[in-house]
């Protein structure tokens, strides 16, 4: 393990509930070609706001006693990029998703909506009966709460 030349850390806003919902599509009739993913980040006015909120906020707390005495700089995006215009462009250049997709695809046979199917002996929970992509670090953790539903 190499350290790095010089000590930091980073604040990352995430987005929990965006309105902008993507799209999983085929490409082609080649069933071995690559799907078509759109991912319709940004896309909404309440998605925007949102990131932009996130970032101010990050550096407000950066602002605060309590961190900045250890802090030297702000090296991303830097302390240049100041208006709502330059922060949606960062963020448009270096975003990435946080999310966990959920209701792209039904398992099993039938409609079973969120009773669970059985899939080569066991029990399938969709993710997609979830009515919108929970705020949690593992969908897998959200999952099993269909099962007390």
């Amino acid at each position: 393990m190499h350290p790095h030349k010089w000590p930091g850390f980073s604040m990352s806003p995430v987005h929990l509930r965006p309105e902008g919902r993507g799209l999983v599509s085929l490409a082609n009739r080649d069933p071995f070609a690559p799907p078509r993913i759109e991912f319709k980040f940004m896309e909404t006015a309440h998605d925007v706001d949102a990131m932009i909120r996130g970032v101010r906020l990050a550096r407000k707390l950066a602002e605060q006693p309590a961190l900045k005495l250890y802090i030297a700089e702000e090296v991303v995006p830097g302390p240049a990029v100041r208006s709502d215009e330059q922060l949606i462009e960062d963020i448009r250049n270096r975003g990435v998703s946080n999310l966990h997709p959920v209701g792209t695809c039904r398992m099993g046979h039938g409609s079973r909506r969120g009773r669970g199917s059985p899939v080569c002996g066991y029990m399938v929970f969709e993710g997609c009966a979830l009515p919108m992509p929970p705020s949690c670090l593992w969908l897998s953790a959200a999952t099993p709460m269909l099962l007390r539903s």
